[in-house]
Parts: structure tokens; C-alpha cells; sequence
């Protein structure tokens, strides 16, 4: 995928561009890795592209030309599943990760994006980030699944866009990549 995105009339010309394991890009998007996730919760960008059975679409996010930020995303029918969202720390609160959301929509047309977060409601856990981050993906589009998941310690919510959640999709997805990483398939459930 050549640049998609914003065109030379905006000032603030947001594009996506495809990240190879060749790319020049890598270091500044393994240090915007690192800034953005815990250490626990973090795969290397190279690591990311080395699992890639041809179902990872890892895209950097450019600002007029520079990497802010990356998805890394796997496909699986009709569904795209965000397994990485991140946007440098000093680049964030100025509309670059809404616009690239939309921009992302915009690439993946006619497919279900899902993601999952840290739950909101999960017991004893009263964290205000938490709540900040459910709140971005329903302003960009996102809505509410009533599914859950625990790993790795931690309670998420899954979230998805365009209607009702491809939940078989989505969990045959999830038995894929946790193939690849060696460790259990965590379970889907209501509360």
C-alpha cells in the first residue's frame, strides 16, 4: 500500500503507509512501542512482522511525511482486529488518532474493525484513562459488543463498528493468534 491519506491542501496531512520489515520507519515506531504500552503487553515491531502469516497489515501513521504512530492489525474475513493502536505520547490530544481511526475505516470499507480495552467496570478498578479511552473509540465509531474477555490479568471489552459483532469471526481470529504467541485462548462471556 503506497500513502493514503490527507493530501498536500492540509497542513496537517495525516497519510497511512504500509511498514515492511525493511522499512526505515521501524525504529521510531518501536519507540513509540515502547512509549505507549507496558512492557508485559508489548510485542517488538520487528517481532510483529516476523508472525505475520499473511493475515498482518502493520501501517504507520505519517504526519506531512513523519511516522506518529502505527496499527497493527489482523484480517480474517470480514473482520480487521486492532491488536496495536498507539500515537507518539507528545502527539497525542490533537485529533491525530480520531483522524486516523477514520482513516483506517475509510481503508478497511466494508469490514467489521474490533478492538478490545482494559473494561471500564472491571472489579476494584477505578482508573480514569480507562474510561478516557472507552470514550475515544465510541466518539470514533465504535459501540458496545456486551462481550468480555480476561488475559494476561487483566478484564477487556471488545468493541467493534458496523452493527452486530462477527463474534464467531472474531474468535476464530483470536484462536489464530494466540497459536502464534503460545499461550491460552482466552474465552469470550457476558456479564
Amino acid at each position: 500500500m503506497q500513502e493514503k491519506g490527507g493530501g498536500e491542501r492540509n497542513a496537517q496531512a495525516l497519510t497511512l503507509r504500509q511498514v515492511r520489515m525493511d522499512s526505515p520507519d521501524i525504529p521510531v515506531l518501536e519507540a513509540i512501542n515502547r512509549a505507549s504500552f507496558p512492557e508485559a503487553q508489548r510485542t517488538p515491531i520487528r517481532d510483529l512482522l516476523a508472525s505475520d502469516t499473511g493475515d498482518l497489515e502493520l501501517l504507520s501513521i505519517r504526519l506531512r511525511g513523519e511516522p506518529v504512530g502505527f496499527f497493527a492489525v489482523r484480517i480474517y474475513e470480514s473482520l480487521r482486529y486492532i491488536g496495536y493502536f498507539a500515537v507518539a505520547p507528545e502527539k497525542r490530544g490533537g485529533g491525530i488518532g480520531s483522524r486516523a481511526l477514520d482513516m483506517l475505516q475509510g481503508h478497511y470499507s466494508g469490514a467489521q474493525l474490533a478492538a478490545e480495552i482494559e473494561s471500564c467496570t472491571e472489579e476494584g478498578v477505578r482508573d480514569p484513562l480507562r474510561k478516557r479511552r472507552r470514550a475515544f473509540y465510541i466518539r470514533n465509531g465504535f459501540h458496545t459488543t456486551g462481550w468480555y474477555l480476561f488475559y494476561d490479568g487483566t478484564e477487556l471489552e471488545v468493541l467493534c463498528t458496523d452493527g452486530d459483532f462477527r463474534k464467531a469471526q472474531f474468535e476464530a481470529l483470536t484462536a489464530r493468534i494466540h497459536t502464534l504467541y503460545y499461550d491460552s485462548i482466552p474465552s469470550l462471556y457476558r456479564k
